[in-house]
Order: structure tokens, then C-alpha cells, then sequence
């Protein structure tokens, strides 16, 4: 009997049990991103406007500097999440760059590069991050430019010293149109954005490569000057709090987040600027410190590896070439999953970096006594060919670090920046005791 010939009965009830059936699908869940670089703070010919009275710090500029690598950053970034590897579909991925990128054969969103302005990018962070995405996608945030810091007088986040003084400041990072006289993007008004997205229950990363990025939430060859992304403080002083709760306590940080804590990956710690590479002729291509070391890092690891396993690389490979430590920000259970959300199959393991080779051709690794480690232990990574590197520890470098061999296969390369999981584990001799 045909589906035509179903009593009127049956009919109705498949009907209705479809109905219910597809009511219980939940759409895919989609991968976003909006990515920001801007090169041009102020185009040529032209001369910084400053407010009447204004003085001190950036009012004292008579010329905001440009920068070189943050347009570069966004399109090796906007590669790697559009790869097979990473799996972004090219229309979710937004790029909003001042100068624009040229056009590419996929079908990248692309926004005017007059829309890096402080309410411009302040609009596309509203409607990329909060409005578009729907709940359980994955959205991950990504600026490339200069950082600074805005006077707060009740700020309560970062102080610095001016004219001999600690005062409370904001972090900042720095719009298009600053340089005649606006505002920066304040980190509270980012952070206000990132709660709207994290209550919708957005999974939500954000990599920032500025200076005093890792305030926000609470290897390249850099050659002998590198550049560095970070502008003089804005001296035009706020009055403004911290955000409050309905119960007059401060609102968490984004990575506190109650339910749905965010990942804030940033350049630099809250006193560092952030480099990027100067062009040269042998390296004519600029790049950041943080973002090479990031995409390093995310192309040689499983994509499942825990935040805390890349977060680890990146500042192995850092730590090789840049007077620049990178911050995260996260709780456990987030640092314990990949980058982007997800399950990690990798949780639980000890690990070590490979973070430079002595003067005897052994591997450094920046795991020794305080982890437990001692001599004969063996650490295990698999590289690009599908082989087992094993690492043998040999002696103990300090408290924190220690000396290894390549125990198989024999020749085999260790890059700065690679990550190796204890194999086989011998603790550390015992201190002598003494009276």
C-alpha cells in the first residue's frame, strides 16, 4: 500500500511525528570569524590633530607611526582558519583591514577599510560576534595593530608610572581615525560585547597581537630594531568605574564568564608591547611575533591539543626570538580544550617544549624539577613524516629546565617551539639534606 493510500489517520500521524522529529534537529553549528588589521594610522601628507590643551602623552605626537604586518597577519590568519586543516567556511570569515585587501578567488566577506574607525570596528565586532552567530557557534575574534592606554581615574585593571606618578589606565586598542583626535577602542567596551556574545552562549576566542593586550581580560626573525605595535598613552582622562552586576558587585571578566567562559589569547602581558619583523630585503614580508608563533604552532599540533598545549608552544617559540611573553586567559576547563571550543583528547599529559639546543647539541626543554621530570625520563611527538621522536632526558638545567638527546630515530630534526609528551618518567635525584 502506497503512502497515498494511508487512512487519513495514519496520515496525520506521520506527519505530526516528522514535525516533532525535525522540531528535535538543532542546525549545524557554525564557525565564525571577524578578523581586524590595520598598517595606516595616519595617511601621508597630513598632520596629527589633537584636542585644544592636550598634553602629554600621544598629544605630544606629531605623527601616529604606521605599522607593517597587521594586514599581513589577517591574511595568513584568514588562510589558515579557511584550510582543510581548520575547516572555516571562506564566507563566515569577515576581514576588515585598513589598507583593504586585494580580492581573493574565495568568497571572503570583506569590509571597507573606512570601517576600522572606533565605531566602525566597535559595529562590526556588534554585529559579527553578537548579532549573526546563533547559539553553540563558534566565534573567534582576531586584532593585529597598535595597543595603548587611556587615563581612567577609577580604573581599577593596570596602572602605570606618569610624571613620576602610578595611575589607573584602561588598554586600549587603536582605531584608524585616532590620529584626528578620536577616541581608542577602550577595553571595557570590547569586553561589554564579548559578555552580549558569551550570555547568547557563543563559544568564543579571542587573539589579540597589540601591546598591553593581556590586559584586555584582567618564530619570527625580528632582526636587531623591530617594530613595535604600541602608541603613547591617551592623557584625556575618564571617570568611569568598572561595570557592576544588578547586585552592585563587578562583573566577571569574559574568561569568568558563569556559564560560558571565554579564551583570550593575547601578545603580550599587561607591561610589554607587542614586535613585529622591520622589512628587510632578505625578509621583505612583516609579520607579528605572536601570530607566527601562533600559526606555528596550530599547523604542528593536532587541532584537538588543549589551548594550554598551543599556548606552550607559542611560548617556546617566543621565548627563542622575542623579548615578549604572550598571555592567556581561561579557566581550566577551557584552557583544557582546543583553541576553538570542542573536545581535547589530549587532556591530563605532561609535556614539554623544546626551547633551544646548548652548546653540546642537546635539546633544551623547559620541563626539569619543578614538573617532577628528572634524568632518564623519555618525551614522545610525532612528526611530519608520521615517526616517533624520543627525547631522552639527560641532566637537569636549574629547577625548570633540562638537557636531552634524540634517542630515535637517529638524525632526527627538533625544531625551537615543538611539544613532546612524557613517555616514560624517572623523577628527579633527591636533595642532600642539610643541617
Amino acid at each position: 500500500m502506497g503512502y497515498s493510500e494511508l487512512p487519513m489517520h495514519k496520515n496525520t500521524l506521520l506527519v505530526s511525528s516528522l514535525l516533532v522529529l525535525c522540531a528535535n534537529i538543532s542546525p549545524a553549528q557554525a564557525k565564525w570569524a571577524l578578523l581586524i588589521g590595520i598598517n595606516t594610522y595616519q595617511p601621508s601628507n597630513t598632520s596629527a590633530v589633537h584636542a585644544d590643551g592636550c598634553s602629554g602623552g600621544r598629544c605630544d605626537l606629531p605623527q601616529f607611526p604606521n605599522l607593517n604586518g597587521p594586514v599581513n597577519d589577517v591574511e595568513a590568519m584568514r588562510d589558515f582558519l579557511t584550510s582543510p586543516r581548520v575547516h572555516f567556511e571562506p564566507a563566515n570569515v569577515i576581514v576588515l583591514t585598513n589598507p583593504k585587501l586585494p580580492d581573493s578567488k574565495l568568497q571572503y566577506l570583506v569590509l571597507n577599510a573606512d570601517q576600522t574607525t572606533h565605531d566602525g570596528i566597535l559595529a562590526a565586532m556588534r554585529k559579527y560576534l553578537v548579532d549573526t552567530p546563533k547559539s553553540g557557534d563558534t566565534v573567534v575574534f582576531y586584532y593585529a595593530g597598535h595597543g595603548s592606554l587611556r587615563l581612567n581615574h577609577k580604573g581599577t585593571k593596570l596602572r602605570v608610572l606618569v610624571d613620576g606618578n602610578m595611575v589607573p589606565v584602561d588598554s586600549t586598542i587603536v582605531p584608524s581615525d585616532a590620529w584626528t583626535g578620536g577616541f581608542d577602542v577602550r577595553d571595557r567596551e570590547m569586553t561589554r560585547i564579548f559578555d552580549d556574545a558569551l550570555d547568547k552562549g557563543i563559544k568564543l576566542t579571542v587573539l589579540l597581537d597589540s601591546c598591553h593586550s593581556g590586559a584586555f581580560t584582567r618564530g619570527v626573525t625580528l632582526g636587531p630594531r623591530p617594530v613595535e605595535r604600541v602608541l603613547p598613552y591617551d592623557p584625556r582622562a575618564l571617570d568611569e568605574g568598572p561595570d557592576l552586576l544588578p547586585d552592585g558587585k563587578p562583573r566577571p571578566a569574559p574568561a569568568e564568564h558563569p556559564k560560558n567562559p571565554a579564551l583570550i589569547f593575547s601578545a603580550a602581558q599587561q607591561d610589554q608591547t607587542a614586535k613585529e619583523s622591520a622589512p628587510s630585503s632578505s625578509s621583505p614580508e612583516s609579520h607579528g611575533a605572536f601570530t607566527v608563533a601562533l600559526i606555528h604552532a596550530m599547523e604542528s599540533l593536532p587541532m584537538d591539543a588543549p589551548a594550554s598545549v598551543v599556548y606552550e608552544q607559542v611560548l617556546a617559540e617566543m621565548q627563542g626570538t622575542v623579548d615578549q611573553t604572550p598571555s592567556l586567559d581561561a579557566g581550566m576547563t577551557r584552557r583544557n580544550e582546543p583553541l576553538f571550543g570542542g573536545e581535547s583528547s589530549k587532556e591530563g599529559k605532561l609535556r614539554a617544549a623544546a626551547v633551544g639546543v646548548d652548546g653540546n647539541g642537546q635539546i633544551v626543554l623547559d620541563s626539569g624539577k619543578l614538573a617532577g621530570v628528572g634524568p632518564g625520563s623519555t618525551f614522545v611527538r610525532i612528526d611530519s613524516q608520521g615517526r616517533k621522536v624520543i627525547l631522552k632526558v639527560k641532566d637537569l638545567d636549574g629547577i625548570a629546565r633540562s638537557r636531552a638527546a634524540v634517542l630515535s630515530p637517529p638524525g632526527a630534526q627538533v625544531d625551537t617551539g615543538q611539544v613532546f609528551e612524557l613517555d616514560k618518567w624517572a623523577p628527579p635525584p633527591l636533595d642532600p639534606l642539610s643541617c
